[in-house]
């Protein structure tokens, strides 16, 4: 089962981000966890369509800090729920998990797996969903807040409204 965490109403094609013109770069900028002093992630996926698969594939994650090469932020795109992205022990917050596409696309819709071992309290609370067409000047698309009693693994998405 996969609960849904759903903001507002869909957003039509091509709307996602910036007037429909898409964007190279996506990522979520987390801004406070459930307890923990660091954030992960075990998949996010980013959907040019709602309902439609993650097309973060082919592309260069990066994250803001990573615990180990082996908590890399590729983790976080493989499709593997049991791997996943780790931010730096305290490394605190905000935090961010990038995705360069390479090309402009529009994100309409994200889901967000939270780790399945001892740590759901690593889950994002507080995040939003930016754009960059430079990988420097970051605008929100849209923002999520008070996510909160995540069991271990469980996925949320979570639609531009």
């Amino acid at each position: 089962m996969i609960p849904l965490g759903m903001l507002g109403a869909a957003a039509p094609r091509g709307a996602g981000g910036g007037g429909g013109s898409g964007h190279r770069y996506w990522r979520a900028l987390i801004t406070a966890g459930n307890g923990a002093t660091a954030t992960s992630a075990a998949e996010f996926g980013l959907r040019s369509t709602v309902g439609g698969p993650s097309i973060a594939t082919g592309g260069t994650p990066s994250a803001s800090s990573e615990y180990s090469s082996s908590f890399d932020a590729a983790k976080a795109f493989d499709g593997n729920a049991s791997t996943l992205w780790s931010a730096a022990s305290n490394s605190g917050f905000p935090a961010w998990l990038a995705y360069d596409f390479g090309t402009a696309v529009d994100i309409v819709e994200v889901s967000y797996t939270c780790r399945n071992d001892a740590a759901a309290n690593q889950a994002w609370r507080n995040f939003s969903i930016q754009y960059s067409d430079d990988n420097s000047t970051w605008t929100t698309s849209w923002s999520v807040t008070n996510q909160t009693g995540w069991s271990l693994g469980e996925t949320r998405v979570f639609t531009k409204p």
